[in-house]
């Protein structure tokens, strides 16, 4: 299969630092790598398909159905899921975002910097895209 294009995004520095990568089907789905921290990895898949509300019972807008596979002992897929059902909602295409980030005896807080340059790199990578 020929990707048409591959559409990329980082953010943050040293063990901060995340990388968005993606192949662009163009109208078939995307299949994105989130990768940072000191160690990438693959820590989990997240399958985000985007999905209109029902209208009789909500507004209308866009959400995403959200399948997740997580590898055991890994936690990945829960900032992964987030940014899945985001970038399907935003383009409007199926998301197979494969996640692996690390940080050696991560605190509370090397986690919440991590996790804030992955929704920045989110909104790097949705820039790059359009």
């Amino acid at each position: 299969m020929e990707y048409r294009r591959v559409v990329q995004a980082t953010y943050g520095e040293g063990i901060y630092q995340v990388f968005l990568q993606a192949f662009i089907t163009e109208g078939n789905g995307i299949c994105a790598f989130l990768n940072g921290g000191e160690l990438p990895h693959n820590g989990g898949v997240v399958l985000a398909v985007p999905n209109k509300m029902d209208e009789s019972q909500f507004d209308g807008s866009l959400t995403a159905d959200i399948w997740a596979s997580t590898v055991p002992g890994h936690k990945d897929t829960e900032i992964a899921t987030n940014i899945a059902k985001r970038l399907a909602v935003e383009t409007q295409e199926v998301i197979s975002l494969t996640c692996g980030l690390h940080i050696n005896r991560a605190t509370k807080e090397d986690i919440k910097k991590l996790c804030d340059n992955c929704m920045y790199v989110v909104e790097r990578w949705l820039e790059v895209y359009k």
